[in-house]
């Protein structure tokens, strides 16, 4: 088995959420992260033809990087990285599935938005770097006064600065927050965005991701 480069991408955001990773037999890769309150899916290219347990995501495709042209073999307790000419390889021993956090479920669903919209992958990355700048530690997504909002947003603050960009038009008076360490995990590209009461979805060809909002206090 090979891996693309689209789909090593998408393994090494995943890592982002959580350490470790269990691959599922099949065309589907999932993660979660250790609080629970993010899950990412995505459909991948390739057939992967049995299940098995990474235990440092990072540390395996670090490994993988230094292999010109990777396969993979896995076997009943390593998976077997050569190269295409067989002259060398890693041995990267599986873990045990009670050693890492992996979704049981292959998917999530909420019932139906309060609201939807695109974020561009330009508007994505301004809200990521105003943030950086202004250390608001939650993104909120909000209908007021007919529109739909991302702003930041510090929850805590009380009356800080404010930062908002206008997403389109609601008629539905909402308040939506996520925590801006979920929201930087996401990779940088286009999404179409659902906001549900307790979780945002963000959906971008074959990646989905689900993330948990932040409760009243």
């Amino acid at each position: 088995m090979k891996l693309s480069k689209n789909t090593l991408k998408i393994i090494s955001n995943f890592a982002g959420i959580n350490k470790g990773m269990l691959f599922r037999q099949g065309r589907q890769l999932s993660t979660i992260a250790e609080t629970k309150t993010m899950v990412g899916y995505a459909q991948i290219e390739e057939e992967i033809p049995t299940e098995f347990a990474i235990y440092d995501i990072s540390k395996f495709l670090s490994i993988l990087s230094t292999f010109s042209d990777p396969e993979l073999k896995i076997e009943e307790q390593f998976v077997v990285i050569s190269d295409i000419d067989k002259r060398k390889n890693y041995k990267y021993r599986r873990c045990a599935l009670n050693a890492i956090l992996y979704p049981e479920s292959t998917d999530v669903e909420f019932g139906e938005p309060v609201a939807d919209f695109v974020l561009s992958a330009t508007d994505f990355a301004n809200i990521t770097k105003i943030t950086s700048i202004s250390k608001h530690p939650e993104v909120m997504f909000s209908g007021d006064c007919g529109d739909l909002l991302i702003q930041a947003h510090d929850e805590k603050g009380g009356i800080t600065d404010i930062y908002s960009n206008v997403m389109g038009q609601t008629n539905t008076t909402f308040k939506t927050r996520i925590k801006m360490e979920s929201f930087n995990t996401l990779m940088a590209v286009d999404y179409n965005v659902s906001i549900y009461e307790n979780a945002c979805k963000f959906e971008s060809g074959n990646l989905k991701y689900f993330i948990g909002a932040e409760s009243e206090r």
